[in-house]
């Protein structure tokens, strides 16, 4: 606790702005596959609703990054926030999947645009030697909201499918008002600490171009692949996959997905503290052979427990 009231008062605040996105996207995850069995479209139309979603962050991404630069980061996350929230409402009443999709897809900027200036805000603020543990933080904030979303969202999917994209966009609404109302207008990056030049991300300023290459690629290599495992496969086959093949209910998918939150939560802030004293690399190679091994166990006869221990690893 006392070096959570260490961070920037900024860093603090976005944590919780991500632990209320994180609980209303955790929400719906449950909701979509049983959504889709209530209009009549199979597996891949609920794909094409993770897809569309990224693909339309893909596509903004460098023009919100330009927002940030111009009109700051508290802007442009009540802003995406704003986007956001409101497209899910609409999508709660949406008449077919199509629209659904569509609206999805324009949400989809709106989390770009929140994404980037969020995470802009938490480097600029964080302590240089403290980085991996003021990001640590920040995912923290994702992840107990990703902790009480899927558990939620189950149990109302099971009610009716429609509710959890409600509850979707009511949650980011309440999270735009916060960073209207909390952010600052702007903080001075932070002085560094009298121990940074012995921390990892110091000493890398005397490292040469190319390696600065290379650490950059192998950054967008990891990150690509956390985003097709963990965002986009995670929340579509594998979860069409528990509803199809081991008949699974709303309520067993959000217990599944609970168990994932429940892991991240326990070891985030030990990898990020990790990366700020040994370095990124040992965090990167294990994450990657966790998720293939997570991956591997999918392939073993289908049953419920084992389902169970992949999502949690």
């Amino acid at each position: 606790m006392r070096r959570f009231q260490a961070l920037p008062a900024d860093l603090r605040i976005s944590a919780l702005i991500a632990f209320v996105v994180a609980l209303g996207f955790g929400v719906i995850a449950p909701a979509l596959p049983l959504l889709a069995a209530e209009f009549g479209v199979g597996s891949a139309v609920v794909g094409a609703a993770i897809s569309a979603f990224a693909v339309v962050r893909l596509a903004t991404a460098v023009v919100n990054s330009r927002f940030v630069q111009r009109f700051g980061e508290r802007r442009v996350i009540a802003w995406g926030l704003w986007l956001q929230g409101v497209t899910m409402i609409v999508a709660s009443f949406a008449p077919d999947f199509t629209l659904l999709i569509t609206l999805r897809a324009i949400g989809g900027m709106g989390s770009s645009a929140f994404t980037i200036a969020a995470m802009s805000l938490v480097l600029r603020t964080a302590p240089p030697d403290a980085r991996g543990s003021g990001i640590s933080t920040f995912q923290l904030g994702f992840m107990l909201g990703a902790i009480a979303g899927p558990a939620a969202g189950g149990v109302l999917a099971d009610v009716n499918p429609r509710l959890p994209f409600l509850l979707y966009g009511a949650t980011l609404l309440v999270a735009a008002a916060i960073s209207q109302l909390k952010l600052s207008h702007g903080v001075p990056p932070p002085p560094a600490s009298p121990h940074a030049a012995d921390s990892p991300s110091a000493a890398a300023g005397a490292l040469p171009r190319g390696t600065y290459v290379r650490a950059f690629a192998a950054a967008l290599i990891a990150s690509f692949t956390v985003g097709w495992l963990f965002y986009g496969l995670r929340n579509s086959t594998i979860l069409v996959f528990a509803t199809e093949e081991l008949g699974g209910s709303g309520t067993f998918i959000g217990v599944a997905m609970l168990g994932t939150a429940v892991t991240q939560v326990i070891s985030v802030r030990a990898f990020g503290r990790w990366g700020d004293v040994r370095g990124r690399r040992p965090a990167m190679i294990t994450a990657g052979v966790l998720g293939g091994v997570a991956v591997a166990l999918l392939c073993l006869p289908a049953g419920e427990a084992v389902f169970l221990a992949s999502m949690a690893l």
